[in-house]
């Protein structure tokens, strides 16, 4: 009798035990459901803030430098300055204007809206900077042919060299034109990397436990250097790579903002979420 006492309790506590554990294991896939679909909507609503903060100030670099182009008084310093002798007193005298100019519609607030400007003519030479270093350099190519042909926009390019070697910046752009609509050059505002560091920054601080990417559309990779607080370049781990790659490929071209979002497992093995969002004012971002 005790013998089947003990058999009925152990098939008791057995049938007992096996559904608080499928309602165990019920209740942590809910939690863990849960716990992800709020990771990835904060993120996405993060990452969404911060793109359009970016819009925005893009909007207002070129709007700001297209004043600075198209102003009467400006515009026929601009024409001068490609034929203007470098040496030459009347060169010096275009440059002090335009600097004065720039500084005049540079301002947001307390901040600056760009670091530098230059000039680039039609061969990709530089005739006017605002660092006068850059005077009389030509930028390599691609980028030479790529700017020339941007009128009011707004692009993160990385490595344009001579200028910015191995480096990232904001480059908005407004075409100079002669009367008859005859392309002259381009005029292009700069604005630095400690400014798109402090964007990525702004992500971070929203996600302490995340980390902010930008991925260039040749499919560079750039973040914060936890030493130097810079943008710098590094190498993505395979897993990271192979699900990203199809992604990034299918985005080239694209023409309409897109988001994704992924799960794969970090370096260390751990299981992460990545939320990728594609910038059409920063098409080369």
């Amino acid at each position: 009798r005790s013998s089947l006492v003990r058999s009925l309790t152990w098939t008791l506590i057995a049938l007992t035990f096996i559904p608080l554990t499928l309602m165990g294991a019920a209740s942590y896939l809910r939690a863990r459901s849960l716990l992800y679909a709020q990771a990835v909507t904060q993120m996405e609503n993060s990452a969404q803030v911060q793109v359009e903060e970016v819009h925005r100030l893009v909007q207002t670099r070129a709007i700001r430098l297209d004043r600075l182009v198209n102003r009467p008084d400006t515009h026929v310093l601009y024409e001068r300055t490609f034929h203007a002798n470098p040496s030459s007193p009347e060169y010096a005298r275009i440059r002090d204007e335009l600097l004065q100019a720039f500084q005049a519609v540079n301002r947001q607030g307390e901040k600056s809206l760009f670091h530098q400007f230059f000039l680039m003519d039609s061969q990709g030479e530089i005739p006017l900077a605002s660092e006068p270093r850059w005077i009389g350099l030509k930028v390599a190519e691609p980028f030479a042919s790529f700017l020339l042909k941007q009128d009011r926009t707004t692009f993160g390019l990385f490595d344009v060299r001579p200028l910015y070697e191995g480096q990232l910046a904001f480059y908005t752009t407004v075409q100079v034109r002669t009367a008859n609509n005859s392309l002259l050059g381009v005029l292009v505002g700069v604005s630095e990397s400690p400014a798109l560091a402090e964007f990525l920054a702004s992500i971070e601080r929203l996600n302490p436990q995340a980390h902010a990417y930008l991925i260039t559309h040749e499919g560079i990779f750039l973040r914060i250097d936890p030493f130097t607080a810079s943008i710098q370049r590094f190498e993505p781990f395979a897993e990271q790579q192979r699900r990203l790659a199809p992604i990034l490929q299918r985005w080239q071209g694209r023409e309409e903002a897109d988001s994704w979002t992924i799960e794969y497992k970090n370096a260390e093995g751990i299981p992460a979420v990545a939320h990728l969002r594609w910038s059409l004012s920063l098409i080369h971002i």
